[in-house]
């Protein structure tokens, strides 16, 4: 998983958590387009307890920041 990405989020103020880092983590993992449904499926074998809620505000939040 890519430093430069990471950084970028802690640098805006937020947290690092493992539901955020396991979105990150699919994101940048697949070169094809995803749907939220899908990231979620592929972030749940990371971070087993991550939600949908989750997997949506994480995409919101990389959105803002520039990085999806």
């Amino acid at each position: 998983m890519s430093n430069i990405l990471q950084d970028r989020i802690r640098r805006a103020g937020y947290k690092l958590t493992p539901a955020r880092l396991a979105v990150l983590q699919v994101v940048e993992g697949e070169h094809a387009h995803l749907n939220p449904g899908e990231i979620l499926d592929a972030a749940r074998a990371i971070h087993p307890q991550i939600g949908r809620a989750t997997v949506y505000r994480t995409l919101d939040l990389l959105t803002q920041l520039g990085i999806v």
